[in-house]
């Protein structure tokens, strides 16, 4: 069933108090996963113990705040890099940690992943290890984690399958003893997934609920003589025939970097896409053979980076867009719900840090009812978290309090995220529809739709 909500009648509430990094550097936040019901948590620091990592679950009964359920140290040493992803089952007992700098029988940064199981309390792996074939791969970079927790997609993004540093994905099912192959591994020919592993981003790859959808967005690759368009393909499995199909789209604009963070609904017929290089956001529509937009875009200032992180609930109706605000780095999350009945995107509220470098909205990641979400701040500096501590914060959707406000100002600031919408800079996110759409991805960055999606699938 579809969530039904009145945008203009909500308000947005934190809940279970703060979570923040125990110590300073840690980088805490830097990958983010809620379960469907959001009371189970799953966060990492990347930086602790020299790059080695750290991945946290933490559960929230009823009102109460966030407590610590399970910690699993990186198995790989130093500057491995376990943590950078990481997803969590759809309730919450499975999850999946990519370190992609491990070094593995002597292959350096080959990559790994591991798939976790608690076990009422006790952490379990499930099946062995999964690595990179060679050194340099970086597998791990990106992981997706299905609602049941038995089929893991894991991108390598420097692995040499279609080119030299092309990238690829692939994706594993669990046949109850070991992990096999779900259909061969996905690339575009002669292009690469990836942004730096140091800009931190691994969000160019989503998987839905019942691992038969894959979205992949490849932001460096050249259509015609648009050098780093980018390109968005949606795969979906043919279980008849044990292999993925796609349909794709694709950006018409020199170094617009279309799909370099994407997120997909969890039933896989709703796709929000980034093109960061020009700083607008996209929402789609997926059918049998293309894409139709879904509403407005969004748009930012072109040194903004609107879209940054993003996620969608279970339905694609409840949207988190994050952007950067440079130059100060604070960052903002943009919360918005489909308006059915105008077919547009409307703003709930808009979050903001409250510091420069705070990197507010680092990551982003809503509940399967897209009522309760969580978002990372890995530069934020504060109580126990020292410097760059890094802090979680989760809020829920709620009915505003029938009691009238007090008219009297607070004697003390407050360090948390604005709770009301403010006037927005030019690099927020628009909620405005367009007033003429067009058949193609925006050229420049702008808040108009595409409403006519192109009938022949890019290559």
């Amino acid at each position: 069933m579809e969530l039904v909500l009145q945008y203009d009648t909500k308000q947005i509430v934190e809940v279970g108090g703060d979570i923040v990094g125990w110590e300073s550097n840690l980088e805490f936040g830097q990958a983010l996963d809620l379960s469907g019901d959001g009371t189970t948590l799953l966060a990492t620091a990347l930086a602790y113990n020299n790059y080695s990592g750290r991945a946290v679950l933490y559960t929230r009964t009823g009102t109460g705040t966030w407590t610590t359920a399970l910690t699993q140290d990186g198995p790989f040493g130093a500057d491995s890099y376990f943590g950078y992803a990481a997803s969590l089952s759809d309730d919450g007992s499975f999850f999946a940690i990519g370190a992609p700098r491990a070094d593995v029988n002597g292959k350096l940064n080959a990559g790994a992943v591991v798939v976790y199981y608690n076990d009422g309390g006790t952490l379990k792996t499930v099946g062995d290890y999964l690595y990179g074939a060679v050194a340099g791969d970086w597998f791990g970079a990106c992981v997706a984690l299905s609602a049941d927790g038995q089929v893991v997609a894991v991108a390598a993004p420097y692995s040499d399958t279609s080119a030299t540093n092309g990238g690829s994905v692939y994706v594993y099912k669990w046949n109850s003893a070991s992990w096999t192959a779900k259909g061969s591994a996905l690339s575009a020919s002669g292009t690469n997934l990836h942004y730096p592993l140091g800009s931190k981003r691994h969000n160019f790859m989503s998987l839905s609920n019942d691992g038969d959808v894959l979205v992949v967005g490849y932001p460096f690759v050249t259509i015609s003589a648009f050098t780093n368009a980018g390109l968005l393909r949606i795969y979906k499995y043919q279980r008849s025939a044990y292999s993925w199909t796609f349909v794709s789209r694709s950006a018409f604009q020199s170094n617009d970097n279309f799909g370099g963070v994407v997120a997909l609904s969890g039933n896989g017929k709703v796709v929000a896409v980034a093109a960061l290089g020009s700083s607008y956001v996209s929402v789609y529509d997926v059918s049998q053979s293309t894409l139709v937009q879904r509403g407005n875009s969004f748009t930012g200032s072109s040194t903004d980076q609107l879209g940054y992180h993003l996620s969608l609930n279970y339905d694609g109706t409840v949207l988190l867009v994050s952007g950067l605000s440079y130059p100060t780095y604070a960052g903002y999350v943009g919360v918005f719900v489909f308006d059915r009945n105008e077919q547009q995107w409307r703003r709930v509220q808009t979050l903001t840090g409250s510091a420069s470098n705070e990197y507010f909205g680092s990551k982003v990641c809503l509940s399967r009812s897209g009522l309760t979400f969580a978002v990372s701040a890995v530069g934020y500096s504060g109580g126990s978290a020292g410097v760059n501590g890094g802090l979680v914060r989760v809020y829920a959707i709620v009915d505003p309090p029938t009691s009238l406000p007090s008219s009297q100002p607070s004697s003390q600031p407050s360090r948390r995220p604005s709770r009301q919408p403010t006037s927005q800079p030019t690099g927020q996110p628009s909620s405005q529809p367009s007033r003429q759409p067009s058949s193609q991805p925006s050229h420049q960055p702008s808040s108009q739709p595409t409403t006519q999606p192109s009938r022949q699938p890019s290559s």
